[in-house]
């Protein structure tokens, strides 16, 4: 019985052996791998420099070319005065190298071809609650997902953050940090709202591009006893006991 179960495992793995072998070899793997680095490009767009992009939008062209059929198909020897030896390239071949020498001839132009323009969103957080300070008067703060501090302008009811966006400003968030004078806290959960995106009517500048909308994460401070002085009084201590 061991013999035969280890007949069998053997048997098998041979076979997932041979069959991993032949997707490997075969164009639909070569055609995947090279869907693989196009997409990679079209996540890191906007964030990865433009040479490195160029260079995988490439690679994974020339890749899927390979695997398409248009690898070298064949070589030949010619023997006169001296042996000459010519390899027939495909289109993957070819490709690679015309594109290898315009990155060694034209690298200081790639960037302008690949480069992402820069472009602004004006994003306008309202106070859509109860509580109605003047919002000039609390100190604000605006950072973006990756945690780099925005530029923002506080109105009596609305804050504007303007914010760097690129072709897909869906994907961007604003996280917004308030308090009160001297030291307290009137941030709402969640500090990062929900945004509504809509393009520019052109009534802007140039540069801005979209404009969205949301709530300001603001809530109302908790109160505090004060004495005859006006002097704040420590709650009484059972409401700090744990019942």
């Amino acid at each position: 019985m061991p013999r035969r179960i280890a007949a069998a495992v053997g048997t098998a793995a041979a076979v997932i052996y041979a069959a991993l072998q032949q997707f490997f070899a075969s164009s639909l793997f070569f055609i995947l791998l090279g869907i693989g680095f196009l997409v990679a490009v079209f996540r890191l767009i906007d964030s990865t420099h433009p040479t490195l992009i160029f260079l995988l939008a490439i690679l994974g062209v020339s890749i899927v070319l390979y695997g398409t059929g248009t690898q070298g198909v064949g070589t030949a020897d010619i023997k006169r005065q001296a042996n000459i030896r010519i390899a027939i390239a495909g289109g993957a071949g070819v490709l690679a190298g015309v594109f290898g020498f315009g990155v060694a001839w034209l690298g200081k132009d790639i960037q302008d071809v690949f480069k992402v323009p820069h472009q602004y969103a004006r994003v306008v957080l309202t106070n859509n609650t109860k509580y109605e300070p003047d919002l000039r008067k609390l100190y604000i703060t605006a950072t973006s997902r990756d945690n780099r501090p925005l530029h923002l302008l506080a109105y009596e009811d609305r804050v504007e953050v303007l914010m760097p966006v690129t072709f897909f400003p869906e994907r961007e968030a604003i996280c917004v940090t308030l308090t009160l004078p001297p030291n307290k806290p009137v941030t709402g959960k969640p500090n990062c709202p929900p945004l509504v995106w809509t393009k520019n009517d052109g009534a802007d500048s140039e540069l801005i591009t979209r404009v969205a909308t949301g709530d300001l994460p603001l809530i109302e401070p908790k109160a505090t006893k004060v004495d005859e002085r006006n002097n704040p009084v420590a709650p009484p201590r059972e409401e700090f006991e744990f019942r």
